[in-house]
């Protein structure tokens, strides 16, 4: 029999206490970032409309970076005009997503309860995202509702609201991440912070390279 773990390495630190100082070593000097996210109801004046730019989905690339939080990328998704189970005729749902450093700081609440900084960052990425896409600086934005990392840590139990997997670099240079075997027999790893790591590639073939690891130990 053979258990497959998903999560991030620290939630295993936390499942498995005998494997945290391994899980450790398996992160040090990786750099960790936080999910700040916005998620909004734009309702448009009768004869606006959005700017379809061809595809709901979009990354806006930031001159500077985001205050408080250092992101310099806006991840958005807009519903579809024919999505009314979204929003209604008249307005579309916006996700938008970014990085900001030091997630452990915000889901402890060093930041969590400043508004001002809440408040800064959201509206750093509403002005981006409204030179972007002008329409949106003459709709109605309401809902509007910024999370910190303390809140998506909150909704995905992804620990200190942690995303994005480790990044690599010198600090943590690939071959030394974690792999899909773990020190304990039948137990494996695949997911964002196992190698080969960040993006949806890298997670696909760090579940094909367990499978192999199960089939390979019988």
């Amino acid at each position: 029999r053979a258990l497959l773990f998903t999560p991030p390495l620290a939630a295993l630190a936390t499942a498995c206490p005998e494997l945290a100082p391994w899980c450790a070593d398996r992160q040090r000097g990786g750099a960790k970032v936080g999910a700040f996210t916005l998620c909004a109801g734009l309702r448009f004046a009768p004869g606006e409309a959005l700017e379809e730019h061809g595809t709901p989905f979009h990354q806006l690339l930031l001159p500077a970076p985001l205050p408080w939080g250092g992101g310099r990328s806006l991840f958005l998704s807009f519903s579809r005009a024919d999505e009314p189970g979204r929003a209604p005729p008249g307005s579309r749902a916006l996700t938008v997503s970014t990085h900001v450093d030091a997630p452990a700081a915000w889901a402890s609440g060093r930041f969590a309860d400043d508004a001002a900084a809440v408040d800064s960052i959201a509206a750093a990425m509403r002005a981006a995202i409204e030179r972007a896409f002008p329409s949106l600086a003459r709709a109605e934005w309401r809902p509007f509702l910024p999370g910190t990392p303390r809140t998506f840590a909150r909704y995905t139990l992804r620990p200190d609201g942690a995303v994005g997997g480790l990044g690599h670099g010198l600090a943590l240079p690939p071959w030394r991440a974690a792999g899909a075997r773990t020190p304990l027999p039948g137990l494996y790893l695949a997911g964002d912070t196992v190698f080969p790591g960040q993006g949806t590639p890298a997670v696909v073939q760090s579940a094909e390279n367990a499978v192999q690891a199960i089939e390979r130990d019988g």
